[in-house]
């Protein structure tokens, strides 16, 4: 669906979401709504199975909407919860447990913790990957550099499998460097400083006057 949704506030501030077709923004294909709050909504786009997650700030709820079909926005599910959310951020699909049939996270921010809710399909089949849930995805690596973009160059996004046989993210694995505690590093600067002394004996030279600076 070539296809653009928007949120904000409809008669008598009751918080609505809005979708137009591209070629005709006219009027809209669609309207929900939900009810008056002077929450702002906040969106988070599935592209993969066309689901628009809703939550807003002082809220505890979290809803979500399919985008497509006969009626074009439709109300599917939604999880309540008296504890409202300061804010919050989606897990990205690699980072999702594929094979419990999670299809979403978000990480609800409040004043005291961050929740993780897990939004999972209720699937028995656990035991196998679930291809029609989770379809190759937006694998975060960039398909044009700047000068391409800049160029006016298209591409299509890199995807990568969500299949755990054969996933492949095509980034280079981290590697963490331990750095030395400031008192090791005092340690090895003393270490060095009695070697530079000691060369310095050994050559008979004067001393360079390498000391330790101490604080005005």
């Amino acid at each position: 669906m070539n296809a653009v949704a928007g949120v904000g506030f409809g008669l008598r501030s009751r918080r609505e979401v809005k979708l137009w077709d591209l070629a005709n923004t006219s009027k809209p294909l669609g309207v929900w709504q939900k009810e008056a709050s002077g929450s702002v909504l906040m969106p988070h786009m599935d592209h993969d199975n066309n689901i628009l997650y809703l939550f807003g700030k002082g809220d505890g709820s979290v809803e979500w909407l399919t985008i497509g079909g006969t009626k074009v926005i439709k109300s599917i599910g939604i999880y309540r919860n008296s504890e409202p959310q300061k804010g919050g951020c989606w897990v990205p699909k690699a980072g999702l447990d594929v094979m419990e049939c999670e299809a979403a996270r978000f990480m609800k921010l409040t004043n005291k913790s961050l929740i993780p809710l897990s939004f999972i399909v209720p699937r028995k089949a656990k035991q196998t990957f679930q291809e029609d849930i989770f379809q190759p995805t937006y694998g975060g690596i960039p398909n044009l550099t700047m000068e391409e973009y800049w160029a006016g160059e298209d591409r299509e996004i890199k995807r990568m499998s969500l299949d755990p046989k054969d996933r492949q993210t095509g980034h280079t694995v981290a590697k963490l460097e331990v750095k030395m505690s400031y008192k090791e590093l005092e340690g090895e600067c003393e270490k060095l400083r009695a070697r530079v002394q000691e060369l310095e004996a050994k050559l008979g030279i004067e001393s360079t006057g390498v000391t330790e600076e101490k604080e005005a």
